[in-house]
């Protein structure tokens, strides 16, 4: 286990993204942002929150890392407040991030586009043994998706209690069935209605380095079919070798 003390949460098998919120022109619109897409899940008119100015205004200052799970919003840390407490240690981020959920779902709870998601803060276990937070946290896992915790779930984060820092990174640990590796297939070669690329892996440093078999020590490449349609996206993977 990491050397410093850890809050453990599982690790749903959504994306994630973050939450925040943008003043525009009469309503007040909530966003979902990553390094892929922009997400707007729905707006409020502002004249319906007048009796609520402070904390919108503060609203407009908070920024939340999310995972986002069927019609789930599941809040894990706060990234930025009005007041810094996104300075301060994890308990008092996630303290906050309850506080602001519960706001949430109080001027929500007659907007039909966001009150079909549920806005909520992830069950987190904060005890002083990290060893005893992983516990409980699959047995929390196990209560609540019995035989789907595996399909719900990808596994275990474990969160440092201490200061946003590079030195305390979030520790993940996954299912077996769930590990993935993410490949760049690049260096394109068409030959008529097929091209092939070959697969690449990003190493520290952001470094590519060729993606190859462990036992014929070849590099792996696909061939994509570039006229056939699967599931409506163009490029049907033909051959793998």
């Amino acid at each position: 286990f990491p050397s410093h003390d850890n809050a453990a949460t599982n690790k749903l098998d959504g994306v994630g993204y973050q939450f925040f919120f943008i003043k525009e022109d009469k309503v007040l619109g909530f966003y979902l942002k990553n390094k892929k897409d922009l997400w707007k899940l729905g707006i409020i008119p502002l004249d319906k929150l007048n009796q609520y100015k402070d904390e919108i205004n503060n609203l407009l200052k908070t920024v939340f890392n999310v995972e986002v799970f069927m019609d789930g919003i599941y809040v894990f840390d706060t990234v930025y407040t009005h007041d810094d407490t996104y300075l301060l240690e994890f308990e008092n981020r996630i303290n906050r991030a309850k506080d602001v959920i519960k706001f949430i779902n109080t001027i929500i709870k007659d907007i039909s586009l966001l009150n079909r998601y549920t806005f909520t803060v992830k069950e987190f276990y904060t005890g002083s043994n990290t060893s005893d937070n992983i516990q409980k946290t699959v047995q929390y896992m196990n209560d609540k998706y019995g035989i789907k915790c595996v399909e719900y779930n990808d596994g275990i984060i474990l969160q440092p209690k201490t200061k946003i820092s590079d030195r305390t990174p979030i520790y993940k640990w996954k299912f077996y069935s769930k590990i993935t590796v993410d490949l760049l297939a690049k260096d394109k070669v068409r030959a008529g209605e097929n091209s092939t690329y070959t697969l690449y892996l990003k190493t520290f440093g952001n470094k590519l380095i060729p993606f190859y078999d462990g036992q014929s020590k070849k590099v792996i490449t696909i061939t994509v079919n570039n006229d056939e349609y699967v599931d409506g996206v163009k490029g049907h993977i033909v051959t793998g070798k």
